[in-house]
Protein backbone atom coordinates (compact mmCIF):
# COMPACT_ATOMS: atom_id res chain seq x y z
CA UNK A 1 0.00 0.00 0.00
CA UNK A 2 1.21 3.63 -0.57
CA UNK A 3 1.46 6.01 1.44
CA UNK A 4 0.35 9.86 0.57
CA UNK A 5 2.57 12.50 2.42
CA UNK A 6 0.45 15.67 3.36
CA UNK A 7 2.53 18.59 1.65
CA UNK A 8 2.81 21.81 4.01
CA UNK A 9 1.19 25.11 3.14
CA UNK A 10 3.43 27.10 4.71
CA UNK A 11 5.09 27.80 1.48
CA UNK A 12 2.12 28.99 -0.40
CA UNK A 13 1.04 31.38 2.39
CA UNK A 14 4.40 32.68 2.46
CA UNK A 15 4.29 32.92 -0.95
CA UNK A 16 0.63 34.33 -1.35
CA UNK A 17 1.66 37.04 1.48
CA UNK A 18 4.76 38.15 -0.76
CA UNK A 19 2.37 38.34 -3.51
CA UNK A 20 0.08 40.50 -1.77
CA UNK A 21 2.80 42.91 -0.25
CA UNK A 22 4.37 43.52 -3.62
CA UNK A 23 0.48 44.62 -5.32
CA UNK A 24 -0.11 46.14 -2.45
CA UNK A 25 2.99 48.45 -2.56
CA UNK A 26 2.70 49.41 -6.49
CA UNK A 27 -0.85 50.29 -5.51
CA UNK A 28 0.03 52.52 -2.75
CA UNK A 29 2.93 54.21 -5.19
CA UNK A 30 0.66 54.42 -8.05
CA UNK A 31 -2.06 56.39 -5.53
CA UNK A 32 0.64 58.27 -4.14
CA UNK A 33 1.57 60.01 -7.12
CA UNK A 34 -2.21 61.21 -8.21
CA UNK A 35 -2.54 62.15 -4.73
CA UNK A 36 0.03 64.71 -4.78
CA UNK A 37 -1.60 66.78 -6.74
CA UNK A 38 -4.34 67.25 -4.45
CA UNK A 39 -1.96 68.81 -1.71
CA UNK A 40 -2.04 71.74 -4.07
CA UNK A 41 -3.29 74.52 -2.93
CA UNK A 42 -4.74 76.59 -5.71
CA UNK A 43 -4.82 81.11 -4.76
CA UNK A 44 -6.20 83.01 -7.70
CA UNK A 45 -3.34 82.59 -10.31
CA UNK A 46 -1.15 81.00 -7.91
CA UNK A 47 -0.51 77.37 -7.61
CA UNK A 48 1.35 76.33 -3.98
CA UNK A 49 3.67 72.83 -3.55
CA UNK A 50 4.25 71.23 -0.39
CA UNK A 51 7.48 70.74 -0.05
CA UNK A 52 9.88 68.46 2.17
CA UNK A 53 10.59 70.90 5.63
CA UNK A 54 6.54 71.90 5.93
CA UNK A 55 6.93 74.80 3.81
CA UNK A 56 4.38 76.24 0.39
CA UNK A 57 6.33 76.68 -2.79
CA UNK A 58 5.24 79.32 -5.54
CA UNK A 59 5.98 80.98 -8.46
CA UNK A 60 5.88 84.77 -8.51
CA UNK A 61 7.45 86.94 -11.22
CA UNK A 62 9.62 84.30 -12.07
CA UNK A 63 11.40 83.15 -8.77
CA UNK A 64 10.45 80.28 -6.84
CA UNK A 65 9.45 81.15 -3.37
CA UNK A 66 8.98 78.90 -0.45
CA UNK A 67 6.27 80.14 2.50
CA UNK A 68 5.24 79.08 5.81
CA UNK A 69 1.69 79.86 4.98
CA UNK A 70 -0.88 79.83 1.76
CA UNK A 71 -2.15 82.62 1.57
CA UNK A 72 -6.07 81.01 1.84
CA UNK A 73 -5.07 80.77 5.75
CA UNK A 74 -4.15 83.74 5.89
CA UNK A 75 -7.57 85.76 5.42
CA UNK A 76 -8.29 86.77 8.55
CA UNK A 77 -4.83 88.89 9.26
CA UNK A 78 -6.81 91.70 7.21
CA UNK A 79 -4.70 94.52 5.31
CA UNK A 80 -6.93 97.34 4.10
CA UNK A 81 -6.09 98.62 0.87
CA UNK A 82 -4.19 101.52 1.67
CA UNK A 83 -1.52 99.56 3.05
CA UNK A 84 -1.54 97.08 0.24
CA UNK A 85 -1.00 99.96 -2.19
CA UNK A 86 1.79 101.43 -0.19
CA UNK A 87 3.71 97.98 0.12
CA UNK A 88 3.58 97.91 -3.88
CA UNK A 89 4.13 101.04 -4.75
CA UNK A 90 6.86 101.96 -2.13
CA UNK A 91 10.59 103.33 -3.91
CA UNK A 92 12.02 101.59 -0.81
CA UNK A 93 10.71 99.43 2.15
CA UNK A 94 12.44 100.24 5.70
CA UNK A 95 12.16 97.26 8.05
CA UNK A 96 12.71 98.05 11.80
CA UNK A 97 12.52 96.16 15.29
CA UNK A 98 13.03 96.57 19.45
CA UNK A 99 16.65 95.80 19.43
CA UNK A 100 15.86 94.51 23.14
CA UNK A 101 12.58 92.56 22.35
CA UNK A 102 12.20 89.57 24.24
CA UNK A 103 11.88 87.52 20.72
CA UNK A 104 14.65 89.80 18.93
CA UNK A 105 16.54 86.95 17.46
CA UNK A 106 13.41 85.86 16.21
CA UNK A 107 12.42 89.15 14.27
CA UNK A 108 15.95 89.08 13.59
CA UNK A 109 15.53 85.96 10.94
CA UNK A 110 12.34 87.29 9.54
CA UNK A 111 14.30 90.64 8.42
CA UNK A 112 16.51 88.68 7.08
CA UNK A 113 14.01 86.50 5.13
CA UNK A 114 12.30 89.65 4.42
CA UNK A 115 15.34 91.07 2.99
CA UNK A 116 17.48 88.31 1.02
CA UNK A 117 14.76 86.11 0.06
CA UNK A 118 11.33 88.35 -0.65
CA UNK A 119 12.48 91.88 -1.27
CA UNK A 120 15.83 90.71 -3.04
CA UNK A 121 14.99 93.07 -6.04
CA UNK A 122 13.62 95.82 -4.42
CA UNK A 123 15.52 98.62 -2.43
CA UNK A 124 14.98 97.11 1.41
CA UNK A 125 16.89 98.72 4.04
CA UNK A 126 16.85 97.10 7.59
CA UNK A 127 17.39 98.80 10.90
CA UNK A 128 16.28 98.81 14.62
CA UNK A 129 13.99 101.29 16.64
CA UNK A 130 17.40 102.11 19.24
CA UNK A 131 21.26 102.13 19.03
CA UNK A 132 22.34 98.19 19.13
CA UNK A 133 25.93 96.60 19.11
CA UNK A 134 25.47 95.96 15.52
CA UNK A 135 25.51 99.39 14.70
CA UNK A 136 21.95 98.65 12.58
CA UNK A 137 20.66 102.12 11.30
CA UNK A 138 18.02 103.46 13.43
CA UNK A 139 14.50 103.39 11.94
CA UNK A 140 11.60 104.67 13.41
CA UNK A 141 7.87 104.88 12.27
CA UNK A 142 8.44 108.57 12.57
CA UNK A 143 10.93 108.35 9.71
CA UNK A 144 7.83 106.38 6.98
CA UNK A 145 6.43 108.54 4.63
CA UNK A 146 4.57 107.24 1.77
CA UNK A 147 7.56 106.38 -0.62
CA UNK A 148 9.29 105.05 1.91
CA UNK A 149 7.22 103.03 4.71
CA UNK A 150 8.24 101.02 7.90
CA UNK A 151 7.51 97.63 8.39
CA UNK A 152 8.05 97.04 12.31
CA UNK A 153 7.40 93.59 13.96
CA UNK A 154 7.17 94.21 17.52
CA UNK A 155 6.15 92.03 20.40
CA UNK A 156 3.19 92.76 22.05
CA UNK A 157 -0.17 91.81 23.49
CA UNK A 158 -2.25 92.59 20.02
CA UNK A 159 -2.47 90.34 17.60
CA UNK A 160 -2.66 91.55 14.07
CA UNK A 161 -1.21 94.43 11.58
CA UNK A 162 -2.28 98.04 11.09
CA UNK A 163 -0.76 100.75 9.53
CA UNK A 164 -0.47 104.22 11.32
CA UNK A 165 0.87 107.16 9.29
CA UNK A 166 2.76 104.95 6.49
CA UNK A 167 3.85 102.96 9.49
CA UNK A 168 3.09 99.05 9.14
CA UNK A 169 3.04 97.55 12.64
CA UNK A 170 2.84 93.65 13.20
CA UNK A 171 2.48 93.31 16.59
CA UNK A 172 1.82 89.55 18.17
CA UNK A 173 3.39 87.95 21.00
CA UNK A 174 4.13 84.45 19.43
CA UNK A 175 6.38 83.07 16.56
CA UNK A 176 3.81 81.36 15.00
CA UNK A 177 1.94 84.54 14.47
CA UNK A 178 4.82 87.18 13.46
CA UNK A 179 5.47 84.39 10.84
CA UNK A 180 1.87 84.10 9.47
CA UNK A 181 2.17 88.27 9.89
CA UNK A 182 5.77 88.24 7.42
CA UNK A 183 4.03 85.74 4.58
CA UNK A 184 0.34 88.09 5.08
CA UNK A 185 2.48 91.18 4.77
CA UNK A 186 4.93 89.66 1.50
CA UNK A 187 2.30 88.13 -0.21
CA UNK A 188 0.59 91.83 -0.32
CA UNK A 189 3.74 93.19 -1.55
CA UNK A 190 4.15 90.75 -4.37
CA UNK A 191 0.83 90.80 -5.41
CA UNK A 192 -0.74 87.38 -4.62
CA UNK A 193 -2.96 88.50 -1.90
CA UNK A 194 -4.85 92.45 -1.63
Amino acid sequence: MTRKTKKSKTPFIVGGLFIFIMVGSAFGVILGSYSSNKDKVKYGEFSFSPIDNGMWRTKIGGSYMDFEYTPDVLLDLELDKQTTDLLRNAAEIDFTYDYDSEVASEIALIQFQMEQVYFKDRYFRTGATEENSYDKEIIKCTDATVSVPVIYFVYGNETGIRNERNCIIAESDSQRDMNAMRDRIVYAALGVME
